[in-house]
């Protein structure tokens, strides 16, 4: 089986250690890529251990392993290649995470590969990578996870990720909590999916999700709002359900990340009832809002209903629950009423400031490591990613 080994840069890689080094490197590499379960231990052992994990980057280890898994033309170097992750994996564990996940999103394509060998080699990788990742690289894990939930990924990249999402519900209970206003929306979409492997698989992750909400008050109503949010003809019978409900727990954002999709829906039937209903609990619940930055993200999610009730609604009584919910909304939301339209290009600079500044910070911390050269980019971008 070809591998691009020499690709490899021997101008970096002898300037960090001894020529018959990389050349041991370069060997266990090719038995690697050809499927010797053995030969990640003597990389480790033999290589690794004597010069640091820097040789990954120095002899391009890991840039010849995707290169190899993204070779569309050879089915046996991309098994091969999620082969050599997995066990690098296995080997490594946690220590190796800066250079392995970089390559997650690639195991997670792999799964959707033709080839049925090479989708179940690059399963395993993905199942290794995740059993070896800890609670404090979850925000490393997470985006690449949600990316493989987008349209434009095969359905069965989707199922893989869907599945680690819901292990991560137990291994990572409190940062998916934390997390809920932001994997809600993406999973949810995932539920009206064309194919019905991934509905179920959606509706089971959700549901593992929204369990790990802290807010007692909503446990017992989890499986009505996942089943309300997958079929919105249940709006009327779950808001009934909900409003003779009397919340008393403290209301953070993971609370309102579950309930947003089902009030904004409320607001949107033709039913009276129901609208005032939706009002109700959107009063009550804000109520119990402590921290404005809470309830300010969902203030779009909500208003435009609220206000479009406030508007046509017929009858004075409902416009004046309408008006109610409106007040305590905005006032726990900041007391800024206007929303505001993301400027999604100064989002972009800002975030791209605060890497460069995060990436400067770590530098100066790290300062006299860094000037010995024992911290390569991966770790670098590693560690600010968790950080």
């Amino acid at each position: 089986m070809p591998i691009a080994t020499e690709n490899i840069d021997a101008s970096v890689a002898t300037e960090t250690s001894s020529p018959s080094l990389q050349a041991e490197a370069t060997a266990c590499l090719q038995r690697l890529i050809k499927k010797d379960r053995e030969a990640a231990r003597d990389l480790v052992n033999n290589v690794v251990k004597k010069e640091g994990y820097k040789i990954l980057i120095a002899y391009d280890i890991m840039k010849t392993i995707k290169a190899s898994a993204e070779d569309k033309k050879n089915h046996g170097a991309r098994e091969g290649a999620f082969f050599a992750i997995n066990t690098l994996a296995e080997v490594m564990e946690a220590s190796g995470l800066p250079y392995l996940l970089p390559l997650f999103t690639l195991c997670l394509d792999g799964v959707a590969d033709k080839q049925k060998v090479v989708a179940k080699t690059a399963e395993q990788a993905v199942q290794t990578i995740f059993k070896i990742t800890p609670p404090y690289a979850f925000k490393v894990i997470l985006p690449q996870l949600l990316a493989a939930l987008n349209n434009e990924k095969q359905w069965t990249t989707k199922v893989s990720a869907l599945k680690i999402i819901e292990k991560l519900c137990t291994t990572c209970k409190a940062q998916v909590d934390k997390s809920l206003p932001t994997i809600i929306p993406v999973v949810s979409a995932c539920m009206w999916d064309t194919k019905t492997d991934v509905q179920k698989q959606a509706a089971a992750t959700l549901t593992a999700v929204c369990l790990t909400v802290s807010n007692p008050d909503l446990h017992p109503f989890i499986n009505i709002l996942v089943e309300t949010i997958k079929e919105p003809s249940k709006i009327p019978e779950t808001v009934y359900t909900l409003s003779s409900t009397t919340f008393v727990t403290t209301v953070e954002a993971p609370s309102l990340a579950i309930m947003a999709p089902i009030l904004g829906r409320g607001l949107l039937e033709l039913s009276p009832v129901v609208l005032r209903q939706t009002s109700v609990i959107i009063d009550n619940m804000c109520k119990l809002v402590e921290d404005p930055i809470h309830a300010e993200q969902f203030l779009p999610k909500l208003m435009p209903g609220l206000n479009r009730v406030i508007a046509t609604g017929a009858d004075p009584e409902l416009r004046n629950v309408a008006t109610r919910a409106k007040t305590t909304l905005v006032r726990v939301g900041g007391g800024k009423e206007e929303i505001p339209e993301e400027d999604t290009t100064a989002t972009a600079q800002k975030l791209k400031e605060a890497l460069v500044e995060a990436e400067g910070i770590i530098k100066a911390v790290a300062g006299n490591v860094l000037a010995n050269s024992e911290v390569d980019a991966d770790t670098l971008a590693f560690i600010g990613a968790i950080a």
